[in-house]
This record gives structure tokens, C-alpha cells and sequence, in this order.
């Protein structure tokens, strides 16, 4: 940058907490996880009677996953890296992981293991994040399975892992000294960012809160069965409470990332604990008022039809979007003027070809895969249907094998 000190001015104003803070989002995907997998899990056991398909439990999830995964992982280890040039292009593309990462540790990331095997050589750093949710998928059932078999598991070994990760997260922020300031890219050194990575940001055992939490609001969506209506105070109080929580959590980043910061006040520990399940505690309000009919204008915005394409093409999106910023960032060949207008500029062209790109990557590979695999589902579940009612006049309810969470994706 031509003017690195407005720049680094900018990322430490109160202005850019949407950068800074903006962490927080990833913690609305976990806790939506967590809600609708225990949601859809609790409701399709009940009606087979805890005969779960296991096998296709598993791979489904894997599929699901993995066909997107796997042509972004081909894209970047054969082509990607010969569309373009520059004196930046291999730099860049080695520091997000694009060049010798992806060559020497692929099978990490098919394995999703990458964020405890090379959490700070993964390859395209973007996907993290999938080593976390099938994590949390794989080890799933041994918190849903008991939720459904004993009713009061949900409300008491799971407050206690609660408390047991909120604790363990303290210390290892607190004995490994980690500093909120290394969410800013300007101020955090490469041995920083490393060790954000690998104690904090990545491991499952650190993002496992936020998960639960939403595991729990699951839980208690589906025995509600139905949606009570609520006081109309109480309601408006919720409201305004969450708004401010989940806003709160991102603007007090600000005065803990400045330069003049006192390194003396503990809040560093406490703020990167609390802050994730504290937003995700009002994120809970928001999915429960919405589901209860208490979403008002939000559930309106959120409803409408216009997201459903953008709903189809979402995770494609995710895998493709940091194909489209180090393809624009390596091929520079001029130092570039920083300006907070100039970069919401980038952001929306980036999300416009990110569109693109994605939706290539949904109707070449993704849908047709997802369309063969109901479609193999369904002829199974025929086949076993027929099986049934040929026994000996026996009244079984026959449920198709394919999971509910299947049929759900729309």
C-alpha cells in the first residue's frame, strides 16, 4: 500500500470492527449446525424407533462435503496456479496455501483433519473450518444418541461440557498469552497468527461451544412441538437484549486492539472466551423467536424467496470465494491506494464473481452428485420397502434409509 498508516489508522478505528470483530459470524454457522443437525437428528430417530443408518449417517456427510472440496482441491493443485502471473502470484498464492501445502498435505484436508495435523500449512486456509463441522458431525452421535435415549442428558452433561470447554478455552488463551490484536492483519506477527491458529482458532475443542449451544436450542425447538405464544414485553425485551449482546461483542473489540491498549488488563482472555458464546447466545434468540412466530421483520427479510438461489450455491460460494481474491491480489503490479470506498468496491465485485464461479461449481458437480445420490437412496429404500411387507403380516412402518437432513436440502 502507497499509504500504509491510513490503512492501519482505518483497520484500528472504530469503523472496521466489522473486520475485526467479523470473526464472530463463523460462530452463527456452528450454532446453526448444531441446531438443525439435532433437530432433524431427534425427529427422524423418533419415528425409526433409534435405528439409524449409520453407514449412510456418515457418508452422507462425507459426499456432501466432499465433492465440492475435492474439484476446488484438483482446480488448485493442476490449473489455478498456471492462470496467472506476476511478481506477487507465487508469493501469494504460497501464503494462502494454494502452491506447496495443498501438495503435501491434500490427504489432510480429504481426511478433514488439517486443523490438528497442519493448522498452519493447510491447504487453502479458508477450509479450516470443514475440518471442524465433520469433526463435530463424526463425534455427534455420542451427544445426540444419549440426548434422545435419556431426557435428562440435555440438561445436565451437557451444561457440565459446557462449563468443563469454557474453562479449557480460558487457559489455553490465558498460559499461551494470546492478544485479541492479532485479528488485525497489520498489527499481529506471522509467530502470532501461528499461534492464534493452532491453540485457538482452529482446533475443534475451541470452537466446540458455540456448536453446543446451538445443539441445545435444537433440543429444545423440538420438544416444543409447538410454538407457544409469548408476552409481548417479554418478547420486545429479548429483542433489544440479543441486538445489543451480538453488537456489543463486535464493537468492544475496538478499544482491545488499539495501539495504546494497556497490556496490563487481563481482558484479553475473558473477551476471546465469552465472546463467541455470548454472540451465539443471542443468535439463539434469534432462531427461536423466528421458529415461535416472534420474528417480525426478521424473519420477513430472512424468508424471502430471493435467498433461496443464494441458498443452493452457498457453499460453493465458501470454497470459491478465495480463488477470486488471490487470483486479483497475486496478479498486482502496482502498489494500490487504500481507501475504505475502494475496498467496499472490491468486496462487491468479488461477490459478484464469487456468484459466478459458484454457481458453475453447484450445476457442473454438486447438484448432479447430490441428484444421484437421492436418487440411489430412494431405490434402496424401495427395494427394503418391499422386503417388508413381504414378512409375515407383521404392521412394520417402513421409513425410507435416507436421512431426514437429505430430504430437507432443497
Amino acid at each position: 500500500m502507497m499509504n500504509n498508516q491510513a490503512e492501519k489508522h482505518y483497520i484500528n478505528s472504530l469503523l472496521a470492527t466489522y473486520i475485526t470483530g467479523g470473526t464472530l459470524c463463523v460462530d452463527t454457522f456452528l450454532t446453526i449446525s448444531g441446531c438443525l443437525l439435532t433437530y432433524t437428528f431427534l425427529k427422524h430417530i423418533e419415528k425409526v424407533k433409534g435405528k439409524i443408518p449409520w453407514g449412510i449417517f456418515y457418508l452422507h456427510r462425507y459426499i456432501r462435503l466432499t465433492v465440492g472440496l475435492f474439484v476446488v482441491l484438483l482446480l488448485a493443485l493442476t490449473i489455478f496456479y498456471k492462470l496467472g502471473s506476476g511478481p506477487l502470484w507465487h508469493f501469494v498464492l504460497d501464503k494462502f496455501g494454494f502452491l506447496g501445502y495443498c501438495k503435501n498435505y491434500w490427504w489432510s484436508q480429504l481426511l478433514y483433519i488439517q486443523n490438528y495435523v497442519n493448522p498452519n500449512e493447510s491447504c487453502m486456509i479458508h477450509t479450516w473450518y470443514l475440518s471442524v463441522d465433520m469433526q463435530l458431525y463424526v463425534l455427534s452421535p455420542l451427544i445426540l444418541y444419549p440426548m434422545w435415549r435419556w431426557k435428562k442428558f440435555a440438561h445436565t452433561v451437557i451444561p457440565i461440557l459446557l462449563l468443563v470447554l469454557h474453562i479449557s478455552t480460558f487457559l489455553i488463551v490465558y498460559s499461551k498469552n494470546l492478544k485479541l490484536k492479532y485479528l488485525s492483519p497489520i498489527e499481529s506477527t506471522l509467530e502470532d497468527v501461528h499461534n492464534w491458529n493452532t491453540y485457538y482458532y482452529s482446533p475443534t475443542h475451541t470452537r466446540a461451544i458455540t456448536w453446543l449451544m446451538g445443539v441445545l436450542l435444537g433440543h429444545f425447538i423440538y420438544n416444543l412441538k409447538t410454538p407457544k405464544k409469548l408476552k409481548r414485553k417479554f418478547v420486545i425485551f429479548m429483542w433489544i437484549g440479543s441486538l445489543i449482546l451480538m453488537l456489543s461483542m463486535v464493537l468492544v473489540v475496538h478499544p482491545l486492539t488499539v495501539d495504546d491498549y494497556s497490556k496490563e488488563i487481563p481482558w484479553d482472555p475473558l473477551y476471546i472466551t465469552f465472546s463467541r458464546p455470548l454472540w451465539s447466545a443471542g443468535l439463539c434468540w434469534v432462531i427461536f423467536a423466528c421458529y415461535t412466530g416472534h420474528g417480525g421483520p426478521v424473519n420477513w427479510f430472512l424468508s424471502l424467496n430471493a435467498w433461496i438461489p443464494l441458498s443452493r450455491i452457498s457453499y460453493s460460494m465458501y470454497l470459491t470465494h478465495l480463488f477470486v481474491q488471490v487470483f486479483k491480489l497475486g496478479r498486482s503490479r502496482t502498489t494500490k491506494y487504500f481507501s475504505p470506498f475502494d475496498t467496499f468496491n472490491e468486496i462487491f465485485a468479488d461477490t459478484v464473481l464469487t456468484i459466478f464461479f459458484a454457481t458453475c461449481l453447484y450445476l457442473l458437480f454438486e447438484c448432479p452428485i447430490f441428484n444421484l445420490e437421492v436418487w440411489y437412496y430412494k431405490f434402496v429404500g424401495k427395494k427394503s420397502q418391499k422386503k417388508e411387507n413381504a414378512d409375515k403380516n407383521r404392521n412394520c412402518i417402513v421409513e425410507n434409509v435416507l436421512p431426514l437432513s437429505i430430504r430437507q436440502i432443497k
